[in-house]
Order: structure tokens, then sequence, then C-alpha cells
């Protein structure tokens, strides 16, 4: 069975262009009909399943991974209260290694957030810059097709532009008068 990229737009819940990206992405070759609308095969719609269900788990582990984070931040600052309040003078310095190591961890999870939501924005920063460039190079294209078949010429006015225009004339008072 045959399908168009509308409907695959729908099922994935994504626009057409993401579909025709995806494709992309997964080398899938795109036939395209008599009207030049992209036609997907059932093999080609259940890999481009496979790959955006992929996507989605993927995104949602690196969510659950900082609701984690979070979390566990939450729980260390809450096993830090219990100690400050548990222990004696003598283990202060105890738990500023504690302390020390915590933070130190706390700070290696907050750069690998960092560094995951500056790949992502990377990434479709790299897309944009891809499409642009295609729509560039087809504007060129079409500039160049244009330059080859309708060469332009410009030709002069038949008339001279400085003659003056004729007035009516002006019918006489009396001749208004009668209507003639």
């Amino acid at each position: 069975m045959e399908y168009k990229t509308p409907f695959i737009a729908k099922k994935l819940g994504v626009s057409p262009k993401a579909v025709v990206r995806i494709a992309q992405q997964l080398n899938l070759t795109i036939e395209k009909n008599k009207y030049g609308h992209f036609i997907f095969t059932q093999e080609d719609v259940d890999q481009m399943l496979e790959h955006h269900r992929f996507q989605i788990e993927k995104s949602q582990n690196s969510q659950s991974t900082q609701k984690a984070s979070s979390n566990e931040v939450e729980e260390l600052k809450t096993q830090v209260n219990t100690i400050v309040q548990n222990i004696s003078s003598n283990d202060f310095e105890q738990l500023a290694n504690q302390l020390n190591t915590i933070t130190r961890r706390l700070d290696r999870m907050e750069e690998q957030m960092q560094d995951k939501a500056n790949d992502v924005v990377t990434y479709q920063l790299l897309q944009h810059r891809r499409e642009m460039e295609e729509m560039l190079e087809r504007i060129q294209k079409l500039e160049a097709a244009l330059t080859k078949e309708e060469p332009i010429y410009i030709t002069p006015d038949s008339k001279p532009t400085y003659e003056r225009e004729k007035k009516p004339k002006r019918r006489k008072m009396i001749f208004s008068i009668f209507g003639l």
C-alpha cells in the first residue's frame, strides 16, 4: 500500500517536513508520483514509526534522568540536614568533606545536563542551516533556469514622453444650453 506525506505526518504527530527529514535521516528511497508528491511504502512507514518511537523514548529517558537528578538533589539535602543535626563538633571536618563531595557531584550533574542541552541546540541549528542551504541552492537553480529560458530585453517606448496631451475642445456656451 502507498502512503503520502500528510497521512504519515498525522500518524506520527509531526509536520510533513519532519516526515521528509526523518526519511532522509533513515536513507529511505522516496518515490514521487506524477504530481510531485512523496510516496512511501508500508516498510518505510514501519521504519519511520520505529525511529520516531525510539526518539520519543530517548527524550523521555532524558527527562526522567533530569527528574531523577532533581530528586537526588532533594535527597542529598535531606541527608545533609539529618547529618548536621546528628553530628558533634568533632565530626565537623567529616561533614565538610562530605559536603564538598556532594557539591562536586551536583556540579558534574549540572554540567552534564548543560552539555545535553547544548548538544540538542547544536543539532537543531545544524538542521536549520542545512535546510537553509538547500533552499538557497534551489533558489540559485531557479535563477539560473530563469536566466537561461527568459532573457530580459528593454525596448524603448514607441511614443516620446515629451508630447503634450491634447485638451478636449470647449463647447460654446450656446451649444451646451441647447444640448447640441
